[in-house]
């Protein structure tokens, strides 16, 4: 039961005393992440260091708050704030887990019942935990910034922390310029100073006594901001605002760190303020370690100066001790007791030059009347009058330049004309003078004046009309029909800009009165080109022209040109609404014709027909065939007719629309006046009946008075029996002879029933189309 006698602390469990042992030991860092709260099932918890859990934890959360207690370093403070929704449950006990989830210490409480906003109730509680350890410096003060929740203290505490820490500490009223007691009101620097004032203390005897304090009556403390070792830091600063001495100065802590307050010595120095220097200009002055004047003298004198090393104004070499080692000390060589040129134009060797010699260090040389090229033997400075060999063959007048190396064969020349204000030059090489080299300046040289002046003659700069870097760049709003100056522009936003040309780079070209725009667009690379013709109104544009590339034209969807004009598929001129279909058959593997509804079958190609084969013969033409069925577009020549309106071509070999019968007829060629056909004068197409051709022979009869015998037969002729005659009168005679003569002619040629010539069998056909 809790009463006035209950005790409520928080101890390390042995899991935590280890760890902060091995941490102290080993030098490592440890840190404290989640805080747990328990109800400890109603009883009354005392803290076990033995315990690894909470008796009955019905919350764990991170952290939101853990410091070092700033009056005691071994305490160390850990927050944590349950917000308004979270609770139902009492608080008894408190757990600290650390990074590695172990409990590290725990505490219990007095019973405290979170309630929950629902219940009418809610509030913001914070649980904190103290607990004492031999040290804390490894104990990590960090926590997860996501859950930070902060309590007014906490944020109060924070920002006085904060600014404590800061190195600019609020003002202090006087600094003591002595030893001083730390109590009692009294007078520092001439000011009486009161209770409550703050002071600087910095020349006590024991320097860890030197800081920033607040006068009190009786022993004084020191001030808030400065009053612990996170406080007080190297490089603090702080203001003084009064006394004779110290008023309207600057401070800084110069000790170094580590600093522990009340054990190491501090050390103060003015850094700004009164330096006792007085006020003036001053050629000789005292510094201190800050640099700031303390002192200042006007000295008049070498000694006033400090300086013993130099002669006075009054004193000369024979001053000095040694003069030879002075001489040598100048390290002027022969130069200390050379002579010097008598004059100007003195070329005694190793004389001292005087100030003008040769022209240099005064006037140049005054010649007149001279060969330019004459002057190769001294190297000097001239101006010349009335010369000649300069640059134009003319009177020269100018200065000149001469850089000889050995008189006659090798020099230098460099002259500027005194009229023409132009800069020329040339070597004498072995004894011959090159031609004069005109040097450029800005008098015949002029740059241009912006990246689009186009002056003839000028010169072109980096980055005239957009060469040679970015472009030109085009605001926005601009008319590109104004841009009529030859360069490379970057278009923005511009009038008569084609679609997808925005931001990207522009060429212009220009030839007389036509100019050219290309346009190349930034992320696609597609041109965009037009030209325009320059009118008595300004220059008139054509469109805008997109040129084909891989972004917007692939090759590949596209068939090869035909290499001619194809027919249009329907609707043209004389189709009606005709529509035409081509296209591949796989079924039959050939390209098929179809208008409309009709199918106009397979087109022949190449692939699929030799038109050597058949449309070499004319249509009309007879010719034989082997077979019983003519090919294509052929028929048998029997003597039909024909529709002479579908078959134009036939009609106009046979206008009469009528086939020949060529069915067991042979064909003539027409005698056309050789004279072999014996009926001169036949027409094409005329028929001729059948002849046979003329067969001679011949029979003698033999008169034997009383019998006509056949004595011999010739040819198709042959004799039949014979017989004997006996002539009675005397003197009697016999005679034998034939009384038949037989007409036979396979006695002498081949015989049929008709009269022909050897020949094959076969359909004679033509092409009808």
């Amino acid at each position: 039961m809790i009463d006035k006698t209950s005790q409520f602390f928080a101890i390390l469990t042995a899991v935590g005393e280890a760890k902060h042992a091995n941490a102290i030991a080993m030098g490592l860092d440890w840190m404290f992440t989640e805080m747990g709260l328990g109800d400890a099932n109603g009883t009354d918890p005392i803290p076990d260091r033995l315990q690894t859990q909470l008796i009955n934890e019905w919350r764990r959360a991170p952290i939101n708050q853990i410091r070092v207690d700033p009056a005691n370093p071994n305490t160390v403070i850990t927050e944590q704030i349950i917000p308004p929704e979270v609770g139902g449950e009492w608080i008894r006990e408190i757990g600290l887990y650390d990074v590695d989830g172990d409990l590290v210490a725990v505490a219990n409480c007095a019973p405290s019942y979170k309630p929950l906003l629902d219940q009418g109730s809610g509030k913001t509680q914070v649980v904190r935990m103290n607990f004492i350890v031999s040290s804390s410096a490894n104990i990590v003060l960090k926590i997860d910034p996501a859950v930070v929740l902060a309590t007014r203290e906490y944020v109060d505490l924070a920002i006085s922390e904060a600014l404590a820490k800061l190195d600019h500490k609020q003002s202090a009223r006087v600094a003591a310029t002595a030893a001083i007691a730390l109590s009692n009101v009294q007078t520092i620097d001439d000011v009486a100073v009161v209770v409550g004032d703050r002071v600087l203390v910095t020349a006590q005897a024991e320097a860890q006594d030197n800081g920033l304090y607040v006068v009190n009556a009786e022993g004084w403390t020191r001030a808030a901001d400065a009053d612990n070792s996170l406080e007080v830091t190297p490089g603090l600063f702080i203001h003084v605002e009064q006394g004779t001495t110290n008023g309207d100065s600057l401070w800084q802590l110069v000790t170094d760190a580590p600093i522990s307050l009340g054990t190491t010595g501090l050390q103060f120095e003015m850094i700004a303020g009164g330096s006792g220097g007085g006020v003036g200009t001053f050629r000789s002055v005292t510094v201190d370690a800050l640099g700031r004047v303390v002192a200042g003298t006007n000295p008049t004198t070498l000694a006033g100066y400090g300086i013993t090393d130099a002669l006075a104004a009054s004193e000369n070499l024979a001053d000095v001790a040694d003069v030879v080692e002075t001489r040598n000390n100048l390290g002027l060589g022969t130069a200390a007791t050379a002579a010097v040129q008598v004059d100007l134009h003195d070329e005694t060797a190793d004389a001292l030059m005087k100030v003008g010699a040769f022209g240099w260090g005064g006037p140049a040389y005054a010649v007149s009347d001279v060969d330019i090229g004459g002057l190769n033997a001294e190297t000097a400075l001239y101006f010349i009058s009335n010369g000649i060999g300069g640059p134009g063959g003319g009177i020269y007048e100018g200065w000149v330049r001469v850089s000889a190396i050995t008189p006659g064969q090798y020099a230098f020349q460099e002259i500027y004309g005194n009229a023409d204000h132009t800069l020329n030059r040339r070597a004498l090489t072995a004894g011959v003078w090159g031609e004069w080299e005109s040097i450029w300046d800005s008098t015949n040289l002029v740059k241009q004046t912006s990246p689009q002046d186009d002056t003839p003659g000028h010169v072109l700069l980096t980055g005239a009309y957009g060469i040679g870097h970015g472009g030109i760049v085009l605001p926005d709003g601009t008319d590109l029909n104004t841009i009529t100056t030859v360069g490379i522009y970057r278009v923005n936003t511009s009038l008569n800009m084609p679609a997808g040309g925005q931001f990207s780079p522009m060429l212009v070209a220009v030839s007389q009165d036509t100019l050219w725009q290309q346009i190349t667009s930034y992320n696609s690379g597609t041109t965009y080109t037009r030209g325009a013709v320059q009118t008595p109104e300004g220059y008139e544009f054509s469109e805008w022209v997109t040129g084909w590339n891989t972004s917007n034209f692939n090759p590949g969807a596209y068939q090869t040109a035909l290499g001619f004009t194809p027919v249009q598929q329907g609707g043209g001129a004389g189709q009606e609404s005709n529509k035409v279909y081509i296209g591949y058959r796989p079924t039959s593997s050939d390209v098929g014709l179809q208008v409309d509804a009709t199918d106009f079958g397979k087109i022949w190609t190449e692939s699929n027909f030799d038109p050597a084969s058949i449309f070499s013969i004319p249509v009309g033409v007879p010719f034989p065939w082997p077979t019983a069925t003519p090919p294509d577009k052929c028929v048998l020549m029997g003597g039909q007719p024909f529709n002479v309106e579908w078959y134009p071509a036939l009609a106009a070999v046979y206008p009469i629309g009528m086939l020949p019968d060529l069915r067991g007829e042979s064909i003539r060629g027409l005698d056309g006046g050789r004279g072999v056909d014996p009926d001169s004068g036949r027409t094409v197409l005329s028929a001729q009946l059948d002849t046979l051709q003329n067969m001679t022979g011949e029979f003698i009869l033999q008169d034997d008075d009383s019998t006509l015998l056949v004595n011999t037969a010739t040819g198709a002729f042959s004799v039949g029996n014979s017989s004997t005659a006996i002539t009675p009168a005397a003197p009697q005679v016999t005679t034998t002879g034939y009384r038949s003569v037989v007409f036979n002619p396979s006695a002498v040629v081949r015989v049929s029933t008709e009269t022909r010539m050897r020949n094959v069998a076969y359909n004679y056909i033509c092409r009808m189309y």
